[in-house]
């Protein structure tokens, strides 16, 4: 791993098993669902940014998992709420490995801040956690589009 990215690689954000359980109470395999071209582009900007030292990756760990952090807790209630789903379908936004998620996030927000602070080219973390953002807009779009498909089919 390389040193650019090594603080923000915690064990405590890893939720693949979340994610596949919530698929699971929601009767969907991952191999069901589409992969949108948005989600392609998203894919290659992250395989993008893993070249040469890494240290790009750190402008996805901002927008990723300082997102479900935050806007992540408001996303499970809204979904809870408006598609009146079960907290067993939505696991992902959990963190039952954080015992405080607000100290948790201050910790991991200094790290993310030290790190694209010693980055060898500091412009490019930033310039790469703008096109986080608007690869994340993108993505949300796409899947609220591709749902009002579903619903009307």
């Amino acid at each position: 791993m390389s040193p650019a990215v090594g603080p923000t690689v915690r064990s405590e954000l890893t939720r693949v098993a979340a994610l596949e359980a919530d698929l699971s109470q929601l009767s969907v395999s991952a191999s069901d669902l589409p992969v949108l071209p948005e989600t392609a582009n998203y894919l290659e900007a992250i395989e993008q940014a893993s070249c040469g030292d890494g240290s790009r990756l750190i402008a996805h760990a901002y927008a990723r998992y300082l997102g479900d952090l935050s806007g992540g807790q408001i996303m499970k209630r809204l979904l809870a709420r408006s598609l009146n789903l079960p907290a067993s379908a939505l696991s992902f936004y959990d963190f039952p490995a954080i015992a405080d998620i607000a100290a948790f996030r201050s910790d991991y927000r200094a790290a993310i801040d030290r790190t694209g602070g010693e980055s060898e080219d500091f412009e490019a973390v930033v310039a790469e956690g703008a096109l986080a953002f608007e690869l994340n807009i993108e993505l949300s779009v796409a899947l609220q589009a591709e749902a009002a498909r579903s619903r009307h089919l």
